[in-house]
Formats: C-alpha cells, structure tokens, sequence
C-alpha cells in the first residue's frame, strides 16, 4: 500500500507541475506482429482532453514480423475506431435442435458500430531482404484528431497482405501548449478502397457527392484527401504506374486540382530493395507514407449551413484482362471544422531535415554545406518573412532571412546554403545541431514554444582535395 500511495502521490505531483512543452506519451500497439490480412487492434488510454496540447505526434514503427519480413509491398493504415452508438447484429452460429420437426436455434452477436478515421498509411517495403531485427520510424502530425484522442480508444493496424508479415508499433506523443485553432468537429466524407474500371462506376459507388452540415460556430475548414493508387492490369499501367489527378468540388464548383503521384521513389530510406521499389508511382513508393493533401475550404463555409462535397478522379477506362484483378484505390476524404486562429503571427519549426539524425531524412545525411529544414504558418495572416538562426552547438550560429508568401496552415521547405562550408570542417563525431525561428512577419512570435528545434548529428567524413581511385 506504501508504494501505491507513494506513485500515486508522485503521478499527481508531474500532473500538478506540467508544463507548455511537456510530452505524455501513449503506447497502443508494441511490437504487434501482422501476419494475414487483417486488423490488428490495441487500445490506447489517451488524456482526459482537459489539457490542451499543441502538437500531438504518431510514431508508426513498422519492423519484420517474429518469422522475418515479407517480399512484398502491401498496405497498411493505422485507424482511430469510434463507436457511433449505432447497434447492429451478425449471426454467431446456427445450430440444429431438432430434425423432426425442424427447429434452429441460432446464436446473434450484437455489436456497437464504429468508425474508422485513418491517420496514417503506410506500404511495406519489399522485405525479405531485410534483417528480422529490421525496424523503420514514420512520424505523422495528427494534433488535428485531439477530438478523438482522449480516454480509452480502439487503435487499428489494418494489414493488407497474404503473406507473414510486419509488426506495428504505435506510439502518441502529446505535447501541452496552446493549439494554433480548436477542432470543432471532423467528418469523414470517403473510406476505403475500391476497383476502378470506369470513372461512371467509380465515381456513382464509391466518390459519391456528400451533403455535410456545418457547424454553427465553424470560422475555417480543411479538406484532407489521402488517395493511392494500387494494381496495373491495362496498357495504361493504371492505377499504380500511370500519373493522374484528383479534383476537388465544393458545391460542384471545382475549388483544387491535385496529381496523386511520387516522383521521388528512388530517394526511399529504406534501400537498396528487391523488386520494382525504385519506380515511381501513384502517391506512395514501397517503404514509406502515402501522402495527404490539404485543402482549405474557409472561403465556402460562410453564410451557409451545409456544403457538397465530391472528389472525382481524372477518368480512364480499361476492360480486366480474364483471370486478373481489377486496379483501384484506397481513397481517405475528411472535412475539419475549427474555430478561428488563435495567433496572427506564429511561425513554427516543423522539421530538421539536414543534417539530421532521423529515419526519413537518412537518404539525405550527413551533410555538409546546406541545411534543410521546414517551417509552417500557424498564424491568421500570411506569412511573408521571418528569421532563421541556426548552427551546431558551441559554434557560431548563422542567420537567414527568409522571405515567401506562406498562407496560413501550410508549410515550406527551405533549403539554406551555409556561407562557408569550411566553417564546419573541424567538427567530428556527434553533434548536437539547433535551429530556431522568430520574427514572424517583422513581428513579436506569438508562440514562441515551436519556434527551437534541436538534432543530434554526425559530422560528415572530410576527404583529400586530391585523391588517387585504384
């Protein structure tokens, strides 16, 4: 009893002195392997949603099953499963009582029905080359789905594969501070997958228009869409191989136009592969995420109370050679009402991408003469300038104005060439690299909190001007 007491007292006391910047971590799944297709649920016991949080942080561990890694390349999508207080019934069994005369009993397994909500989707890399203790990091920002992360919830692992497999390890990083808006409600509009023969059947089964009421107090509104491309029976090489666009209409009227596609393949982390991994295709490459896409939708939510949404995919037909598998889609549409921003001026650090000592950077480190990092505009205004300062710990730091027109939730790579290369040549072994931001605009950061971001590093190696190749 002595050390309950002493535990609890010791848990009220970290709750009590919390502070902005402070992470809670919450595990669901750990080292769960994916054998079959299938899902592969865990629960999470989430904060109470009494505390706020700034950034909330999924860190999808993908390794190789207890057996090893498969070959193949599937797709896997971690889900949020909320009940919607809808009951509904499946029969359990069926057994014969009687013959003569003919009497069944039959046994009902009554259920609460729910709703997945995707965070993330990720497609395995071609594995079997790889090391049974194999393991690969994917980071994804859902602060967007707090509504749903509080207390105890059922977190999905869907694995789409024939074969054994994967494991998944999900992990929630919750860090308080002062969200840059509140959530006031989040909608799914498509989920699932789907062949995909001709556009008429596509669109009038599955991309239907949905009619969705808004909420009274929304004042801004996003759109995310998360599409990938699977399959290539047909001379286009659609839906994998072959690049097409998805269109985006609010109240019918065409508002984005996006192209669901990776050019970047042959840059994946995780290599070399077997298999086809170096080929681009439709949004997603073997070992790594399946891109979303951001659309924001404020200027159509004013004065209404109810908007149509659609998403079309840019139209192919093709007839299923005999014995094949149609192509399809795995297709996410979500709409998110918030309030208005909190900030007007809020420049956040997003990312250290080089140098870096990260998982899905490691394709571009070490490095010497740039660094690469990501800011975003967490502010109501657009954001036009801001100051970078960066440099490795100990050193002198460096400075860079940045100018742009960043509207407001979106982000921007910013590749910086360092003045002096040289400068950095007397560094070796592990370093810790900082970065920060300020001055959004020419002003005072409203939220200073995100502005720091620091990385632990190495140095890269430091070669003769003159070498002899033998």
């Amino acid at each position: 009893m002595k050390y309950l007491y002493t535990l609890s007292f010791l848990l009220f006391a970290l709750h009590s002195f919390s502070a902005p910047g402070d992470t809670t971590l919450v595990s669901a799944h750990q080292k769960a392997d994916m054998t079959w297709y299938g899902s592969y649920d865990a629960w999470g016991d989430f904060p109470d949603g009494n505390t706020s949080y700034s950034k909330i942080l999924l860190r999808y561990t993908m390794g190789c099953a207890t057996g090893g890694c498969s070959d193949w390349d599937y797709t896997t999508q971690i889900q949020l499963m909320i009940p919607t207080g809808v009951m509904d019934s499946n029969v359990a069994s069926v057994d014969t009582v009687s013959l003569t005369p003919l009497v069944i009993d039959t046994t009902w397994n009554v259920f609460e029905v729910e709703e997945a909500y995707e965070l993330a989707r990720v497609i395995t890399p071609y594995g079997g080359s790889l090391p049974n203790n194999w393991e690969h990091d994917f980071m994804f920002d859902v602060t967007d789905y707090y509504p749903l992360l509080k207390d105890s919830v059922k977190v999905r692992a869907f694995y789409s594969g024939w074969s054994s497999g994967f494991s998944v390890s999900t992990d929630f990083l919750f860090v308080e501070g002062i969200r840059p808006r509140t959530v006031l409600d989040i909608k799914n509009i498509h989920s699932g997958y789907k062949d995909y023969i001709s556009s008429t059947a596509f669109e009038s089964t599955f991309l239907t228009s949905k009619t969705v009421t808004l909420s009274p107090s929304a004042k801004t509104a996003m759109v995310r869409v998360i599409p990938s491309g699977h399959g290539f029976v047909n001379s286009l090489n659609c839906a994998e191989f072959c690049e097409k666009d998805y269109y985006l209409k609010i109240n019918n009227q065409q508002v984005a136009t996006q192209a669901m596609w990776r050019n970047d393949c042959g840059l994946n982390p995780i290599w070399p592969q077997a298999g086809t991994w170096l080929f681009d295709r439709a949004n997603w490459c073997p070992g790594d995420k399946a891109l979303h896409y951001d659309h924001d939708i404020t200027s159509y939510i004013s004065g209404t109370s109810s908007i149509d949404i659609d998403v079309d995919v840019e139209a192919y037909a093709y007839t299923v050679p005999p014995g094949e598998v149609p192509a399809g889609y795995y297709f996410t549409t979500q709409l998110f009402q918030y309030g208005d921003y909190t900030f007007a001026n809020d420049v956040e650090l997003t990312k250290i991408l080089a140098p870096s000592h990260e998982d899905e950077f490691s394709r571009m480190n070490p490095i010497c003469g740039k660094v690469i990092l990501e800011i975003r505009n967490n502010g109501s205004q657009n954001l036009t300038s801001c100051t970078i300062d960066y440099g490795m710990e100990g050193g002198n730091p460096l400075t860079y104005n940045w100018t742009g027109n960043l509207a407001p939730s979106t982000a921007e790579v910013v590749s910086i060439d360092i003045p002096n290369p040289a400068d950095w040549e007397s560094y070796t072994g592990s370093l810790n690299f900082i970065a920060s931001v300020s001055n959004p605009n020419g002003q005072p950061d409203e939220y200073s909190l995100n502005n720091k971001k620091e990385v632990t590093v190495t140095a890269p190696p430091i070669y003769p001007a003159q070498m002899i190749l033998q």
